[in-house]
Parts: structure tokens; sequence; C-alpha cells
């Protein structure tokens, strides 16, 4: 297998999940906040608990299986973006219960 030459990469999908997941913040606020809502949600609709970074891993999750269902479309790359900003959330999550 060939080495990837990692500097030819102008705009991988890790570099611009940060900059989505700003746009967004904006928009809709803080991705933690609205998985805790999500979280509420959960148990009062299907009675179940589940941790913030569950909800979040579930994103990804869900990206995953539909980049797997469209037959990884190499011009299709709004998954990956995807899929990278959420597992930056759950990083998110993470810290802001290490650091409570």
């Amino acid at each position: 297998m060939t080495e990837i030459d990692w500097d030819k990469f102008s705009s991988l999908p890790s570099q611009k999940a940060t900059e989505i997941n700003k746009a967004r913040a904006k928009t809709y606020g803080s991705v933690t906040t609205n998985a805790a809502g999500f979280v509420l949600a959960a148990k009062i609709a299907f009675g179940v608990d589940v941790t913030e970074e569950q909800c979040l891993m579930y994103e990804v999750l869900k990206k995953c299986v539909r980049e797997v269902n469209s037959d990884f479309d190499p011009n299709y790359v709004d998954n990956l973006d995807d899929i990278c900003g959420w597992a930056n959330a759950v990083y998110a999550a993470k810290e802001e219960h290490r650091a409570s």
C-alpha cells in the first residue's frame, strides 16, 4: 500500500468539521445543550435513559450507515464532514463532563 501524502489534502472533513460546528452553533445553539434536550426527550417519549455522549454517538453511527448505504459515493462528502463534526461534539461533551 502506498504511503498517504497528507499535505496534499487542503480540506479534510476533520478540518472542515470545526467550522461547520461553529456555524451550526450560531444557528442552533450548543450541541451539548441540544444533546441534553434529546436525553430528556428520550426519557419522556421512550422511557429510556441515555447519556449526552450516547445521543451524539448515535449521530456518528447514523452518518456511517448513510455512507455505507450510499456505497461511499466519491462525489458526496457531506456524511464524512458530519461524522467528523459529531465526533467533535462527542469530544466536547466528554470534556464538559470531565471538567465538572
